[in-house]
């Protein structure tokens, strides 16, 4: 089975309390990435990573070779910018990109809720973009790997 992991790095990986410390601005959370990596490699699934993120335009060497070290990435590994068409234009990204590739389940992590669409209705963990990821979230990121 193919599956997607939707992620967007503000908030989820990177919760904003890290952007206080320039030591960590730029750092995942290190339980939330060893809880990710582990997750898709003990799956028997084939599970990839998109970002959703501004990260993917503004820090791409950084998400690829620090933050998101790692983690299998998608061919077609993040969504395409429609921020110039949309008022909410993570919703249409995600949309988007699920228009053109073919996937038989996949999650979005974001700090952000969209409920009106239906990319979002039950594929959305809404994480606490303060504090990241807590403990029910990452049952549920790792029960999806599954």
């Amino acid at each position: 089975m193919k599956k997607v992991i939707f992620l967007d790095i503000d908030g989820p990986i990177i919760p904003m309390r890290n952007m206080v410390s320039d030591e960590f601005r730029k750092k995942a959370d290190p339980i939330v990435h060893s809880v990710l990596k582990e997750s898709i490699n003990d799956s028997e699934h084939d599970i990839k990573i998109v970002v959703i993120s501004v990260w993917r335009r503004l820090y791409e060497k950084e998400l690829r070779t620090d933050v998101l070290k790692d983690l299998p990435f998608h061919n077609d590994w993040r969504t395409k910018d429609l921020s110039s068409m949309f008022k909410y234009e993570r919703p249409y990204e995600v949309e988007e990109w699920l228009s053109r590739n073919d996937v038989d389940s996949y999650l979005i992590v974001d700090d952000e809720y969209y409920g009106d669409f239906d990319s979002w209705k039950n594929h959305c963990i809404n994480v606490d973009g303060w504090n990241g990821l807590n403990y029910n979230d990452l049952t549920e990121l790792s029960d999806f790997c599954k």
